[in-house]
């Protein structure tokens, strides 16, 4: 519910959970995460019933994520190389790709399934935010400053610190600040890219990899830039994956129009 909290984070991807699981392990702190998405956490993390992965399937402890391993040992998940057969067509290939068993949503429900109910909320867009010297707490103790946290079903959050864990460009666009921000910092924000976000993801389930039976290999054609093997471990599930540019906003029908001949040029000889 609305309230007066010590923290609010606005985003419930993985890292607005992540760092409300690491205060809720500290405990004594009173935190409420406000995600936007009416049906669910995660943001750019989702899979398919099956465990195919519809955003973000790779972990890199090389590259950075080098608490990822420990983390998903933790929360009772497993590793997986990136199956043979390298994902061919936009950059060459790079050793230590690893996948979560069942799809790296379950790294968000995971999180979410350890954090007291009333502390992670769905369809909560907040929509302005603005310093709060009204604030009731904040007469009660004038050396801090709090700020009010408006969403669009009327709400109001006041805390003492915001963290913002959503893309820069999304806020720039969605959210009112008041006072504003200085023009410099809105224009860098709407400058941010956000990193994937113009490419779609083609996923398709088979029962088996025919391709190997038939002596083809995977490579990218058509729409699609890259094309990797999708598959489970040990095969429970068999799947592969398209990423293509939708620079023209196509709905799903006009993006999916094309995949056959995709599928027909994708597998080749040897």
């Amino acid at each position: 519910m609305a309230g007066v909290y010590d923290v609010v984070i606005v985003g419930g991807g993985l890292c607005g959970l992540m760092l409300a699981r690491l205060l809720e392990q500290q405990g004594g702190v009173n935190y409420v995460v406000l995600e936007a998405h009416e049906e669910r956490f995660g943001g750019r993390l989702w899979n398919t019933p099956e465990g195919l992965d519809l955003g973000a399937a790779w972990l890199w402890p090389q590259f950075g994520q080098t608490h990822a391993p420990a983390l998903s040992t933790s929360l009772g998940l497993e590793l997986f190389p990136q199956p043979p057969g390298e994902p061919k067509g936009f950059a060459p290939p790079e050793p230590g790709r690893f996948r979560v068993e069942g799809g790296t949503y379950g790294l968000v429900e995971r999180i979410v399934a350890g954090l007291p109910a009333e502390r992670v909320r769905k369809g909560c867009p907040v929509t302005c935010v603005r310093r709060d010297a009204a604030c009731p707490a904040a007469a009660a103790d004038a050396d801090k400053t709090y700020v009010a946290l408006e969403s669009s079903d009327g709400g109001v959050f006041h805390a003492e610190r915001v963290v913002l864990a959503v893309p820069p460009e999304m806020l720039a666009a969605k959210v009112e600040f008041e006072p504003a921000l200085p023009q410099a910092r809105m224009r860098a924000m709407r400058n941010a890219k956000t990193w994937m976000a113009g490419v779609t993801k083609v996923v398709l389930a088979y029962e088996a990899r025919f391709w190997e039976d038939l002596g083809l290999g995977l490579g990218a054609a058509g729409p699609a830039f890259q094309v990797y093997d999708a598959s489970s471990k040990d095969d429970g599930v068999v799947g592969i994956t398209f990423f293509a540019f939708n620079e023209e906003d196509l709905d799903d029908d006009e993006f999916v129009g094309p995949m056959p001949l995709t599928l027909t040029l994708t597998f080749t000889q040897p």
